[in-house]
């Protein structure tokens, strides 16, 4: 039903995804990407294609709406190499996996804390959570509680 990755090696003779992509493109192949980053391709396309049915240029392609949902994309990475620790892409959205060591100090201790659906929005969140994380770290809190609480009771002190 659809070309493995070895048998897209030997059609486009590349390894690299992107070479991969640039050689499609030129012989009017279609294919798109699954949710873990490979090439798919209808083998049955391929073949109209190269035996000249679907010109490099016309043709409709496959209609890759058909397709049974499960088949096409196993379960995607829920890690991105890119994004920081912790950061994980769980229903839909960019989620932040609270640390048991860092628990005490998120508001209403979520476990998981909704970052965004779109990397550069979840990227911002994540910073200003990390922002105010780290200005309420243990020290920090302890600092500011006395600097509240202990100083203004104290009584300044006689120049002697």
């Amino acid at each position: 039903m659809f070309l493995s990755q070895e048998e897209i090696y030997k059609l486009t003779g590349k390894k690299r995804r992107t070479q991969q992509k640039q050689i499609l493109d030129a012989k009017g192949i279609t294919y798109f990407e699954n949710g873990i980053d490979e090439l798919v391709i209808l083998k049955a396309h391929v073949e109209r294609v190269l035996s000249g049915e679907v010109g490099a240029t016309g043709g409709t392609g496959p209609d890759f709406d058909k397709l049974e949902e499960g088949v096409v994309s196993p379960k995607p990475k829920t890690r991105d190499k890119y994004m920081p620790t912790y950061v994980h892409w769980q229903n839909g959205a960019w989620r932040f996996k609270t640390p048991k060591h860092l628990l005490p100090y998120v508001p209403e201790r979520k476990t998981w804390i909704r970052l965004g659906v779109d990397k550069q929005e979840a990227l911002k969140e994540y910073a200003k959570l990390m922002g105010n994380l780290s200005n309420e770290s243990a020290m920090s809190k302890l600092f500011n509680r006395y600097e509240a609480e202990v100083i203004p009771t104290k009584a300044p002190r006689d120049p002697a």
